[in-house]
Formats: structure tokens, C-alpha cells, sequence
């Protein structure tokens, strides 16, 4: 945990603050003591984030992102998925893979970020279970009535007029939250991220956008994703 903080503070070029400093923030985090702060970093039920907030509030702590970019950075919460022996552990579901409900799923717990959720067909998920095997924990779906995961589509399309409109109207009944779109050559590629419900859900989607005129291909987006 000590060493999660002290990365951060070097980014921000700030100094690490003093154990009585350090006790206050504690406090403020619901934690009794410092060595309760470094291990809530260090098991990812404190963020590096909420820390870096109360010690240098004006700094940068997070990057910049595009509009489609931002809007796929996942929620951390305490719903969707129940972590096996574990209660009240900050998730995320992995930008790598984009899991919903209906598909199999494990979890791995990162330093500062609590358990990253991957479908267990991911690549990156089988490689991690390789190199760090310690890290594995059992996670299954626990959803309500009404909820929905984002999920990136990757589409390469004719270039042609009115392409974007064609596919958002096809796709109507589903919740499209960022949607762009760029011309190269006779063809486009773009990406929409949509909110669905199910793994059921997503293929019907799916479907309708391939039946759009022009449409080449469609494919769930991957993202470049490690641990921490």
C-alpha cells in the first residue's frame, strides 16, 4: 500500500505526508490507523484516488479521456458481481473483455484497484492466471432488475452518407451512451458504446447492426489491460 502512494505522489511531484498527516486521512477514510490506510490501498478497498484527493486535491490524479474512451471506464461498486469470501471488495469489470451477464467470469485481485472482473476466456485473464495464480478468486453474477453493463462495439462500415444515423436507428431500443465514427479511404471504422442487459441482449444488438446497409463487420472492442 506504502508503495501504491508513494508512485502516485512522485507522478504529482508531491512529498509523502507525515504520519500524523497520514493518520488524519486515515480517519477521514474510515480506517483506524495508518497501517489499516496502506492495507485498505494494498487489497484495493481504499482507491489510490480517494487518498491522492485528500492529500494534494488540485493535482491530475486521473488521465484525460476521449468521449468514448471515458464513457468506458467502468463503475466501481458493490453491484453486478458477488466476490466469494470477500464483502464489501471494490470491483471493475475489465475493458479487456467487456463481461455481461450470461458469461463465465473470474476475478483477480490488483494492487489499488480491487478485483478486476474478466471474462474467463480473455486472454489477458488466462495469462494472468498463469503468472500470478495467487491472485485468482472465484466471482459470480449477482444483478438487479434493471441493470445494465457497457459494453464497446468495434465497426468498419462502407463510407457512405448518413451511416451513423442508420445504425443508431437500428439499434433504437438500446441505450447507446457515446457513439463516433471516422472515414479512411472507401470504407469507416467507429465505435459505440451500448448498454446492455444481457449476453442474450448484446447478440441481438449485434445483429442489427450487421444487418445496416454498408455494414463490413462488427466485433466486441479490446482493450489493453494488465494488473496492478
Amino acid at each position: 500500500g506504502r508503495e501504491i502512494l508513494q508512485r502516485k505522489l512522485r507522478e504529482v511531484r508531491a512529498d509523502m505526508p507525515s504520519l500524523e498527516d497520514l493518520q488524519d486521512i486515515a480517519e477521514k477514510l474510515n480506517k483506524k490507523s495508518v497501517e489499516d490506510l496502506f492495507a485498505g490501498l494494498g487489497n484495493g478497498s481504499i482507491t489510490a484516488f480517494s487518498v491522492m484527493n485528500l492529500i494534494a486535491p488540485e493535482a491530475p490524479h486521473e488521465p484525460k479521456t476521449g468521449v468514448v474512451a471515458s464513457v468506458m471506464e467502468r463503475i466501481r461498486g458493490s453491484k453486478g458481481v458477488k466476490i466469494h469470501g470477500m464483502d464489501n471488495m471494490m470491483f471493475r469489470f475489465a475493458g479487456c473483455c467487456q463481461p455481461v451477464p450470461g458469461e463465465d467470469v473470474v476475478g483477480f485481485i490488483t494492487r489499488g484497484r480491487g478485483v478486476s472482473v474478466h471474462r474467463s476466456d480473455c486472454a489477458t485473464a488466462m495469462g494472468l492466471g498463469t503468472e500470478f495464480p495467487e491472485r485468482r478468486i472465484e466471482v459470480t453474477w449477482d444483478t438487479g432488475k434493471g441493470q445494465s453493463f457497457v459494453v464497446e462495439l468495434e465497426i468498419f462500415v462502407e463510407d457512405r452518407k448518413n451511416m451513423l444515423r442508420d445504425i443508431t436507428e437500428a439499434i433504437a431500443d438500446t441505450n447507446v451512451r457515446g457513439a463516433e465514427m471516422h472515414s479512411r479511404g472507401g470504407g469507416g471504422s467507429g465505435r459505440f458504446v451500448i448498454e446492455v442487459s444481457s449476453l442474450s441482449h448484446l447478440n441481438r444488438t449485434i445483429e442489427k447492426v450487421k444487418k445496416v446497409k454498408g455494414v463490413l463487420s462488427v466485433i466486441r472492442s479490446k482493450r489493453k489491460e494488465g494488473i496492478e
